[in-house]
């Protein structure tokens, strides 16, 4: 078994145990075989290596900035959906985009009416 597939199996899984709806029940030896196949995985040196090496911090402290603000973003999506976006396909993105600049827009008309009053 592949490792990407060790790994859907496992989220597949989870899914199961966690009551999601439309998520059938893995085989156990399915699931043994992906642990097994994660196990055999953490046992090589790549995987300590890779584990040892933080990222570097961008050069530019505003792109780190961003990054750090994207990262956040990302563990208070995963805390309030319990699933991440790469693995979340049930949404409509094109409306939730939608309704996420429409609300920009309103920032912005706000700011300048801000801006504008001031003068």
């Amino acid at each position: 078994m592949t490792l990407r597939k060790a790994i859907e199996v496992l989220r597949s899984h989870q899914s199961w145990r966690l009551g999601e709806e439309d998520v059938d029940m893995q085989k156990p030896s399915v699931v043994t075989e992906a642990i097994n196949t994660l196990l055999d995985f953490t046992d090589s040196p790549e995987f300590f290596a890779n584990m040892s090496e933080k990222p570097t911090d961008h050069k530019d402290k505003i792109v780190q900035q961003v990054i750090d603000k994207f990262n956040q973003r990302s563990e208070i999506g995963i805390k309030k959906y319990g699933t991440t976006l790469e693995q979340n396909n049930n949404d409509d993105y094109f409306t939730h985009l939608q309704e996420e600049l429409m609300d920009a827009i309103l920032y912005i008309e706000k700011l300048k009416s801000i801006k504008y009053a001031n003068r």
